[in-house]
């Protein structure tokens, strides 16, 4: 996974990957997976650095949080919990299955990335 504003910074096992459920490694070895097709791709392509866009990053936290609110760790009787920061966003874990989230990881795209050469 990479983050808007840090070029090249990809990071494993951050925010939204903890699992209630299957194995994270699992979870890992999918990214890694993706990383290394990215680094391919950059390197194919002569690509010097990429970052998602702060629009992407902005739609895929806004969708994952719309998802988790209808998990058990978005339900209000867990009210304060590990899984919810201060403000209530839930930062700990995936919103679906780890079989979707390796299928989202399984071919990497330009798409939502800025690109420098």
């Amino acid at each position: 996974m990479t983050v808007a504003g840090f070029p090249n910074l990809f990071v494993l096992y951050g925010p939204n990957t903890n699992l209630g459920h299957n194995s994270i490694t699992y979870m890992m070895e999918a990214q890694v997976g993706y990383v290394l097709q990215a680094l391919e791709h950059m390197d194919s392509a002569g690509i010097a650095a990429l970052s998602p866009t702060r629009e992407a990053q902005r739609d895929y936290n806004d969708r994952l949080q719309q998802e988790l609110a209808n998990t058990v760790w978005g339900d209000p009787a867990c009210g304060n919990s590990w899984y919810k920061n201060a403000e209530g966003k839930i930062i700990q874990n995936w919103s679906r299955s780890a079989r979707e989230f390796a299928e989202m990881l399984a071919e990497f795209s330009t798409e939502g990335y800025e690109l420098s050469r």
